[in-house]
């Protein structure tokens, strides 16, 4: 399987995963019993945002080295980074909320928040991407 057609795949699970944790992490607040359910997804989306992460190491080396040379990382890196920044305060407050459920949440729900909206810039920034990818593939 070519790497664009992986990526694509990883990604379309990833996007799932996502919208699953998020809703799950929604209406557990009603529903207390589901917050295993949304823990449970959440180290899976964890898992696969590990994968992406690898697969792309290639990319994030060569971008930090030519933005060393040319002067200022570029704006993908540094979303990247962001991102994965944000991802780690959320899995890290998540982690923490299932051992201080009263003091873990709001840091919790800042973090989600705060990667959803990174991720929502990321998603804007790889469009193209993913409207051609989607196309080549179910066109």
């Amino acid at each position: 399987m070519n790497t664009t057609k992986l990526n694509f795949r990883i990604d379309l699970i990833l996007g799932f995963a996502f919208m699953l944790v998020l809703l799950s992490g929604l209406t557990a607040r009603a529903a207390p019993e589901r917050m295993g359910l949304h823990a449970f997804i959440g180290l899976g989306l964890s898992f696969g945002i590990v994968i992406h992460l690898i697969l792309h190491r290639k990319w994030m080396a060569a971008a930090g080295r030519s933005s060393e040379k040319s002067g200022p990382l570029k704006p993908n890196l540094w979303l990247t980074r962001l991102l994965a920044v944000t991802w780690l305060w959320t899995l890290l407050s998540g982690l923490h909320g299932h051992l201080d459920p009263i003091n873990g949440t709001p840091t919790h729900a800042l973090a989600a928040a705060s990667m959803t909206g990174i991720l929502l810039i990321h998603l804007a920034r790889h469009w193209k991407w993913v409207v051609t990818t989607t196309k080549r593939y179910w066109g």
